[in-house]
């Protein structure tokens, strides 16, 4: 199987090559620049705004450098806002390469992406994460407040030090995650994912509903790269291999 394509043929992207879904990507980080730059430049020209978080050229993901989350203690994570970003009752695929330097601790997640809001009572829609004992997670929302998909692994299969290639994706009534481009989980998803009227998206931080710092229950420590958001194409219906190379910009 050809790397990065899907088991049925479909693109997933390789450096030099061209995606043709690229005008459906809505956001792509591949956290290229100099070693400490706090400049997260979006490929789709996208803004994303750093919290005490950089570029980091020690250790590599995939190439160049990688983003640098220093965790809970020093919380770090990206935010953007939410135009652009609602998936509805869209097929989507949201992927990204992670390496935590930690687990979180007991009663705490880390979070690779999340969308809501700082105030109660609709403040979620996506909330893609992992455990303590590294069960890859996801929690999807129809109306901002209930969980309506809940995606788990059922082993533990993210682990600290460990190169992880991780998507969730939805493909018509079907919602998957994919870790190392195996299906760990699925789901029948029948809703519109919700997306609240004032709200942002955010890497490696959930959502504080209520204005209590309760995000940082949800900090990732770690190192991310290669980060894509596709919005009317879920790319991945069947197990597939990853590419090793960066996403195209093309």
């Amino acid at each position: 199987m050809i790397p990065g394509f899907f088991a049925a043929g479909a693109v997933a992207g390789a450096a030099g090559g061209s995606d043709p879904y690229w005008a459906n990507v809505v956001s792509l980080l591949h956290f290229d620049g100099a070693d400490g730059s706090t400049t997260f430049t979006d490929a789709t020209g996208r803004v994303w705004t750093p919290t005490s978080c950089e570029l980091d050229t020690a250790e590599t993901l995939i190439d160049g450098a990688a983003g640098l989350f220093p965790g809970p203690g020093n919380p770090g994570y990206l935010g953007t806002s939410k135009t652009g970003l609602a998936v509805g009752s869209n097929d989507f695929c949201i992927e990204a390469t992670i390496k935590p330097t930690a687990m979180p601790e007991s009663g705490r997640i880390a979070t690779i992406v999340s969308t809501g809001r700082s105030s109660p009572p609709d403040y979620y829609g996506i909330r893609f994460f992992f455990e303590p004992d590294g069960k890859l997670r996801c929690y999807l929302s129809y109306d901002g407040t209930s969980v309506a998909v809940d995606l788990i692994s059922s082993a533990g299969i993210i682990s600290a030090g460990t190169r992880s290639r991780v998507a969730l994706a939805r493909v018509g009534s079907t919602v998957r995650m994919f870790h190392e481009g195996a299906i760990i989980a699925s789901s029948v998803i029948s809703g519109s994912v919700y997306m609240p009227s004032a709200d942002m998206a955010y890497i490696a931080r959930a959502v504080d509903r209520d204005g209590s710092n309760t995000y940082l229950q949800g900090i990732y420590q770690g190192r991310m790269d290669e980060f894509r958001w596709t919005i009317g194409v879920g790319r991945y219906s069947a197990n597939y291999t990853p590419a090793n190379d960066p996403f195209p910009n093309s």
